[in-house]
């Protein structure tokens, strides 16, 4: 298992290809190893075999021409019979070469039928010893001395890499297995370590070290989820303080209103009565008329007779009632002034959580 970014894969997959041949070589084996190569997408597969296409034609050319320089070097030795020899190992082609090329075959659902079972049997025979695929070779696919399985593509889920890890030692003789996991993968390394460990296999460090970085990520984001559902909900209640502040402040002022309406229809209907009264003296109509002053006529002054009607509530009262009255009126506001004042302080003095703690209690008991 080797944490890899995209880019790196090819190259990746060349030296891996080379250990396992140098292997072979190493056990004395004549024929290279086979290796299943899985892939993702047909897309893939198709990139992955025409570069190991274009890698073996690069290398069977320069093991060419690294043999034409040594039969060159070879034919200007001292001597005819060298040079003769060295013509005819030019003649043909290295050894070496022909046992290190192999050929590519592919498996994947784009292919008919035909063309499966013909990658397949060539594959199984030994004369295909790549053979890169897609997962329709992860389930049923049993090839004998398959030891040699790489996940070029890592799958998006553990139940598809038991399956390809699955195909290679199956007649008991043990096998490898390498994958290249990317860091877009970050939410499957968690258990794809512990399927490591549980099975006793090596984990790679940097494999360890990217699932507690997604561990820590996801805690980190998390919390920054709930921070921002906080500040969502003491933006709501900010607002409904706001409003209901607000709501404070027109009832306020519907109540100055109203009060100012209440004064202008007691000082009209006062208005109505002098004139009553002013009229009845004229026509000599109520005797009791004359005898009664007209009320805020002669207990008014000049001034105050030249004042609005509206104006009337702020008139100097003659009467204890009239003091009275626009004391305690005084007295009420102030104290309804105090009260809210003080509410709004306490509002603000309560975090935004306790006050919603509070109004769903509050809700509650009056339920």
């Amino acid at each position: 298992m080797t944490v890899c970014a995209e880019h790196k894969k090819p190259v990746k997959l060349l030296k891996h290809l080379s250990r396992a041949r140098d292997a072979a070589s190493a056990a004395g084996e004549r024929h290279a190893p086979r290796v299943l190569i899985f892939a993702n997408r047909i897309k893939t597969v198709q990139f992955v075999a025409d570069f190991l296409r274009a890698q073996e034609r690069k290398q069977l050319e320069e093991k060419r021409k690294a043999a034409e320089r040594a039969a060159n070097k070879s034919g200007k030795g001292p001597g005819g019979g060298g040079s003769s020899k060295g013509s005819r190992n030019n003649s043909s082609s290295p050894p070496s070469a022909s046992r290190t090329s192999s050929k590519i075959e592919t498996l994947h659902g784009d292919r008919t039928q035909p063309e499966r079972d013909a990658a397949l049997a060539a594959f199984r025979a030994g004369k295909a010893t790549v053979l890169v695929a897609t997962d329709v070779a992860a389930r049923g696919l049993d090839v004998s001395g398959l030891r040699h399985v790489v996940n070029y593509d890592f799958p998006s889920n553990l139940e598809s890499y038991e399956h390809r890890v699955g195909r290679a030692g199956r007649d008991g003789k043990g096998g490898h297995v390498s994958s290249f996991f990317g860091r877009p993968l970050a939410p499957l390394a968690r258990g794809v370590v512990a399927f490591l460990q549980e099975h006793g296999q090596g984990v790679d460090p940097n494999l360890v070290r990217l699932a507690e970085a997604y561990e820590v990520a996801k805690e980190r984001m998390m919390k920054g989820e709930l921070l921002g559902e906080a500040m969502a909900e003491e933006g709501e209640m900010t607002k409904e303080g706001e409003q209901e502040g607000e709501g404070e402040e027109k009832d306020r002022e519907r109540l100055r209103r109203s009060v100012a309406a209440k004064a202008a229809a007691a000082e009209s209907k006062r208005g109505c009565g002098a004139g009553k009264q002013r009229k009845r003296r004229a026509h000599g109509d109520d005797d009791h008329a004359a005898a009664a002053p007209l009320r805020g006529d002669e207990d008014a002054s000049d001034d105050e007779r030249a004042a609005p009607p509206v104006l009337g509530l702020y008139r100097k009262a003659s009467g204890a009632g009239a003091k009275t009255s626009a004391a305690a009126k005084t007295s009420t506001a102030a104290k309804t002034a105090s009260a809210e004042k003080n509410k709004r302080e306490k509002r603000k003095a309560v975090p935004g959580r306790l006050r919603q703690k509070l109004r769903r209690d509050k809700e509650m008991r009056g339920g």
